[in-house]
């Protein structure tokens, strides 16, 4: 074994074997990265758009005729209830029905508020992050040392 092998590494002694091991790394992480894109848009957008169908279909189908029996609940129970427990059971109701319709989405916003405080940090974050790969896959493979030679063997 000549004596200026004995320094060298396995990565320093083949460097185009270990720049096209890295290339090909770099191609599988994006290939595997297209292929989790690709089926999993689907179930995701699938999802959120049930979410959101339901959401809408309780707001504009079911609270309508919920408010308009409430309506006609209301003055009957008024004349067939007796007395107190009638007139308690409406104030029940009242703050049962204003607790739904006010106090349960104001809280709902606020925790949607909470949860997306820091999301703009996080949303730099993962694009500094996407943007160094897309650099790194950009940048040739390997670089040379400062001071040495890619050309040159070392001394």
């Amino acid at each position: 074994m000549p004596a200026f092998a004995a320094n060298v590494t396995s990565s320093e002694a083949s460097p185009m074997g270990s720049s096209s091991m890295l290339l090909l790394r770099k191609i599988a992480f994006f290939a595997l990265v297209g292929f989790a894109v690709i089926f999993l848009t689907g179930p995701v957008v699938a999802m959120l758009s049930f979410i959101i169908s339901a959401g809408l279909f309780v707001l504009f189908f079911l609270l309508p005729f919920a408010l308009l029996g409430l309506m006609v609940w209301l003055p009957i129970r008024l004349i067939c209830g007796k007395g107190r427990n009638a007139r308690r059971d409406l104030w029940r109701t009242g703050r049962f029905v204003g607790r739904a319709a006010v106090v349960m989405p104001a809280r709902a916003c606020g925790q949607v508020y909470t949860r997306t405080l820091g999301l703009g940090e996080r949303l730099h974050q993962l694009t500094h992050f996407i943007g160094r790969i897309f650099v790194e896959t950009i940048s040739p493979a390997s670089k040379p040392r400062p001071g040495t030679s890619p050309c040159l063997p070392a001394p």
